[in-house]
């Protein structure tokens, strides 16, 4: 048997397993698992409710002041940055020369 003989060979063996599996996919009851699926993911909606319930969400003070630690912060690393930045272009400048 040549070698391409036993390239059609492989590729004819690939194609029947394939076949077999999608047979064997299509003959199962496709009605009992759609009711499986659709009950899972009502149970997760409910489980996702129930833990919703459970969490202690912030009122409008803390909200308030979480945002303004958040933004403060913000600023303060911005301008960190910037003259971190600037400092460093200032050192690369004049030891470069070009200042």
């Amino acid at each position: 048997m040549g070698k391409k003989a036993k390239k059609n060979k492989k590729k004819k063996e690939k194609i029947k397993a394939a076949e077999r599996r999608i047979s064997a996919f299509i003959a199962k009851k496709p009605a009992q698992k759609r009711v499986s699926i659709l009950k899972s993911i009502a149970e997760y909606f409910n489980d996702v409710k129930s833990e919703l319930k459970k969490v202690t969400w912030p009122n409008r003070q803390e909200i308030i002041t979480s945002t303004i630690v958040v933004v403060v912060v913000v600023i303060a690393f911005t301008l960190f940055v910037g003259i971190v930045d600037e400092v460093f272009i200032r050192l690369i400048k004049f030891l470069l020369g070009g200042y």
